[in-house]
C-alpha cells in the first residue's frame, strides 16, 4: 500500500527541468567524489611501499595481464601525465583530488539549490491546493474539524511537507550516489569483504521500517494534539480584554497546561523510536566494519589478500558511511511527513461544495428570486448532536416580505437561514425558490442573489473600498460610495487619514464596533440582493445609528425577501411577518400584535429576551 506521502510525491515532476538540473549536478558531485576517492587509493599504495611511485604502481598495473583491456588502456595513457619522482607523483594525485572537490561541490551546490526549489516550490502548490479546498469545504466539515485544527494543517503540516521533500531531493539522492561510488571502488578493491558489509542492509532497512511505523503514529496523535493546543491560544489571544477584565488568566494557564501537557505526551511516545533509531543504526554499522576488519585480517594473515587492498576497502566503506550518515535519520522524517500528507490529504480529498465547478456543471442557473421561499418539512441535525436543529419545519414566504425570527437560544433561529444558502444541506425536506429545489441548482447562482450581515462584523485586512465591495470586481467607486451613505458609514470614513482607502488591520482593528457592523452592511446593500439574510445585524449599534440603519433598510428591502433574526423588538416589530422559533420548530406566526395575544412564547420573549421600545 501506498503511503500518503509518496502520493503527494507527483507535483514533485511538475518541475522536470529543474529536477533534470539537479541530477546532473548530484551525478557530477557523485563522479568527482568516486573519482577523488579512487585517486586517493594511489596515495595509500604509494605510503604504504615507499620504495614505488605512483608511476611504478600505474606502469605494474597496465602490464597485469589479469586486468582487463581497457583498464590497462586506460592506465597506459595516464602514463604519459604521471612524473616519475615520487613526490612529484604524490603532488599530482593531491591535486586531481582537489581538482575533483572543487568539481564535486560546484555540483552538489547546483544539485542542493535546484532540489530545494523544487521541494519550497511543490509545498507552495500544496498549502495552495489545502486553502483552496479548506475554504470550499463543507461547512460541516469545517465546524466539525475546527478553525484551529485547520490551521495547524495549513502550516504546520505542509511544513513538515517540505521537510519530507527536502530530505528525498536534497540529501538523499547525492548521499546515495556517493556511497554507491565508494562502495563500487571497494568492490573493485576486494568484492568478498565488500560483500559482508551489505549483507548487514536488510536488518537496518526492518529496523529503520519498524522505528519509522512508531514514529509516524505518534507524529499524527502529536499533531492532532497540537491543533488542540493552538485552539486553546487563538481562544485565549482573541478574546483577551475578556480574559483580562474578568481575572481569567489563571484559568487560560490551567486550560493551556493541560492541553499542552497532553500533546507533551503524544511527543514522548516517539522519543524512544527517535532516540534508539541512529544510535542502532550507527552500532550495526560499526559491527559491520568490524566483520569486514576481521574478515581482511584473515585473508591478510592466510595469504589471501595484500594490506592496501585491505586498507583501501576501510577507507572506501568507511566514506560510504560517512555518505549514508545523513540518511540515518531519514526514515523517522519520512514517517513524520506521512503523518503530516494523512492530514492534508484527508482535506483535499473530502467533497467540497459544487461551488468550485463551473456553473453549466453545477446546476441549472436559478433566475432572480420573483415570487415565494418555501420551507418544506425541513430536518436538520447536526453532526454532533442528537436533538434536530431544525425540526420538521415548514414555511413560505412571498417575494418582498420581511420576516423576523424569534426564539430562546438553541431554537434553531440561524441554522434555519443557514439553510438557505445551503451553508448546510437539510436531512430532510426541501427548500424551493420560486418553485424551484435549491439542492438542484448552481449554487453559485443561488448565493449571488443572497447577502448575510451576521452579528460577527467579519471584515478582511484591506482598505475600506475593498471591504465594502467584497465578493464583487471592478465596482465604480460611486457605487460604494453610495452603499456607504445609506449605510451611513460615509460620515466616519471621511475622517480617516485616507477615507476609503484606508487600511484596516486584522480584523477591522482601529474601527468600533458599531462602524464595522455598518460597513457589513454596506457590503451588503452594494451587492444588491434579491433576498436578505439578517442576524443580529443591528446587535453591534448605539441606539441612534440603529434608527437611522432601520430606516435605510427599510427604503433597501423594498422589492427584496428579508429574514431578520433578531433579539432586539424594534428591528422585528415591523415586519410583515414573526415567526417564533422554539426546539427546531414553529410553535407561532403573526404580526407582533396577533403574536402578542395568541403566543405565550412570543410574550415572554417581549419582556425578557426583546428590548422593548414604545410601540
Amino acid at each position: 500500500m501506498t503511503s500518503a506521502f509518496w502520493k503527494t510525491t507527483p507535483v514533485l515532476f511538475r518541475f522536470k527541468k529543474l529536477l533534470a538540473i539537479a541530477a546532473v549536478g548530484a551525478i557530477i558531485s557523485a563522479v568527482s567524489f568516486g573519482v577523488g576517492m579512487g585517486t586517493m587509493s594511489l596515495a595509500v599504495q604509494q605510503m604504504l611501499q615507499q620504495q614505488r611511485t605512483v608511476y611504478t604502481i600505474v606502469r605494474d598495473f597496465a602490464a597485469n595481464e589479469d586486468r582487463s583491456q581497457w583498464e590497462r588502456n586506460a592506465a597506459s595513457w595516464a602514463l604519459q601525465y604521471i612524473p616519475h619522482e615520487s613526490f612529484k607523483g604524490f603532488l599530482l594525485v593531491m591535486s586531481v583530488i582537489a581538482a575533483m572537490t572543487i568539481i564535486g561541490a560546484a555540483g552538489q551546490y547546483v544539485y542542493k539549490l535546484t532540489s530545494i526549489t523544487v521541494a519550497t516550490r511543490a509545498t507552495m502548490i500544496w498549502r495552495a491546493k489545502l486553502f483552496d479546498h479548506m475554504v470550499h469545504a463543507q461547512l460541516s466539515r469545517i465546524l466539525e474539524k475546527g478553525y484551529t485544527d485547520n490551521i495547524s494543517r495549513l502550516m504546520v503540516d505542509t511544513r513538515l511537507l517540505l521537510t519530507g521533500y527536502r530530505a528525498i531531493l536534497s540529501r538523499s539522492v547525492e548521499s546515495v550516489l556517493k556511497a554507491m561510488a565508494a562502495v563500487a571502488i571497494a568492490f573493485y578493491a576486494n568484492w568478498k569483504v565488500t560483500l559482508v558489509l551489505l549483507l548487514v542492509g536488510p536488518v537496518i532497512g526492518l529496523l529503520m521500517r519498524k522505528f519509522g511505523k512508531r514514529v509516524r503514529r505518534a507524529t499524527r496523535r502529536e499533531l492532532s494534539m497540537l491543533g488542540q493546543l493552538n485552539a486553546v491560544m487563538y481562544e485565549t489571544m482573541g478574546g483577551i480584554s475578556v480574559v483580562k477584565v474578568h481575572g481569567g488568566e489563571s484559568y487560560e494557564r490551567l486550560r493551556f497546561a493541560r492541553a499542552n501537557r497532553r500533546m507533551f505526551i503524544e511527543q514522548l511516545k516517539a522519543r524512544q523510536a527517535r532516540a534508539l533509531a541512529n544510535p542502532v543504526i550507527e552500532l550495526l554499522a560499526f559491527l559491520a566494519v568490524m566483520a569486514a576488519a576481521i574478515g581482511c585480517a584473515w585473508m591478510i594473515f592466510s595469504g589471501k589478500a595484500q594490506v592496501e587492498d585491505f586498507l583501501v576497502v576501510l577507507i572506501m566503506l568507511a566514506a560510504a558511511g560517512a555518505c549514508m550518515r545523513p540518511l540515518t535519520n531519514l526514515s523517522n522524517q519520512l514517517h513524520e511527513s506521512d503523518a503530516a500528507a494523512e492530514r492534508i490529504l484527508s482535506v483535499v480529498d473530502a467533497d467540497t461544495e459544487p461551488i468550485r465547478i463551473l456553473p453549466a456543471c453545477d446546476g441549472p442557473v436559478l433566475p432572480r428570486h420573483h415570487l415565494d421561499i418555501v420551507f418544506e418539512n425541513v430536518t436538520f441535525t447536526y453532526a454532533d448532536k442528537d436533538r434536530h436543529a431544525v425540526d420538521d419545519l415548514t414555511l413560505r414566504i412571498n417575494h418582498g416580505q420581511t420576516i423576523a425570527i424569534v426564539g430562546g437560544n438553541g431554537a434553531g433561529k440561524t441554522t434555519l437561514v443557514s439553510l438557505l444558502p445551503r451553508l448546510f444541506a437539510p436531512d430532510a425536506g426541501r427548500i424551493l425558490v420560486d418553485g424551484v429545489d435549491i439542492a438542484q441548482v448552481s449554487l453559485r447562482s443561488l448565493r449571488k442573489q443572497m447577502s448575510v450581515v451576521t452579528q460577527q462584523n467579519v471584515l478582511f485586512e484591506g482598505t475600506i473600498a475593498q471591504n465594502i465591495e467584497y465578493g464583487k470586481r471592478r465596482v465604480p467607486v460611486e457605487r460604494v460610495i453610495a452603499a456607504s451613505k445609506a449605510a451611513f458609514c460615509h460620515e466616519f470614513v471621511q475622517t480617516l487619514p485616507q477615507a476609503y482607502d484606508t487600511k484596516l488591520g486584522e480584523g477591522g482593528t482601529g474601527l468600533s464596533g458599531g462602524q464595522r457592523q455598518r460597513l457589513c452592511i454596506a457590503r451588503a446593500i452594494l451587492r444588491d440582493p434579491a433576498i436578505l439574510i439578517l442576524d443580529e445585524a443591528t446587535s453591534q449599534i448605539d441606539a441612534d445609528s440603529e434608527s437611522k440603519i432601520n430606516a435605510a433598510l427599510r427604503k433597501f428591502r423594498k422589492g427584496r425577501t428579508t429574514f431578520i433574526v433578531a433579539h432586539r423588538l424594534s428591528t422585528v416589530i415591523d415586519a410583515d411577518q414573526i415567526v417564533v422559533m422554539d426546539a427546531g420548530r414553529i410553535v407561532g406566526a403573526g404580526t407582533h400584535h396577533e403574536l402578542l395575544d395568541s403566543s405565550d412564547l412570543y410574550r415572554t420573549l417581549t419582556r425578557t429576551q426583546l428590548q422593548a421600545v414604545a410601540v
